[in-house]
């Protein structure tokens, strides 16, 4: 095939090695994949420019947390969608911890341990989470605690690839 993404790879086929050469847009404009074939006709006729694959956000439920609470949130993607990068807002992420984050039964730690939120703040860099494919069905877990003496309310997001054809 040519063209288009391997969500198994988590990149666009064979162009660069896996870095999509910097560009964090989620698809390359030279790669678009139309009606199956590079540069091919929409159904309609005209030239349609919708890539295979695009850059999503997968948000998770704004959560209150009570002082020292640890709380499970589910989200259930309805189209296969790929984990690139787990962000919470910066003014608010020192305040919680990740106990767990699962795509369906698949753990994304490599050992069970508490991973400050900060590391995935939004102002964070090289900071990258390639991860399982979620397939509609399959469940994303986040469980999160809240480190600080107030309540806080969480508000996290995942940014992936989604396929929209």
């Amino acid at each position: 095939m040519s063209g288009g993404y391997d969500l198994s790879l988590g990149d666009d086929y064979g162009d660069d090695s896996g870095d999509d050469s910097g560009d964090d847009s989620g698809w390359d404009d030279a790669n678009l994949v139309v009606s199956g074939r590079r540069g091919g006709r929409g159904r309609r006729g005209g030239t349609n420019s919708q890539p295979n694959g695009q850059t999503q956000v997968l948000p998770f439920p704004r959560t209150v947390f009570t002082t020292l609470q640890q709380q499970t949130v589910q989200q259930f993607p309805q189209r296969p969608f790929q984990t690139k990068r787990l962000v919470m807002g910066s003014t608010i992420s020192a305040f919680f911890s990740i106990e767990e984050l699962k795509i369906g039964q698949d753990s994304m730690f490599v050992q069970a341990g508490s991973v400050d939120f900060e590391i995935f703040s939004q102002t964070g860099t090289g900071v990258g989470l390639l991860g399982f494919i979620a397939r509609p069905g399959v469940t994303i877990t986040l469980t999160v605690t809240n480190r600080d003496t107030q309540t806080r309310t969480m508000s996290a997001g995942i940014i992936g690839t989604a396929i929209v054809r």
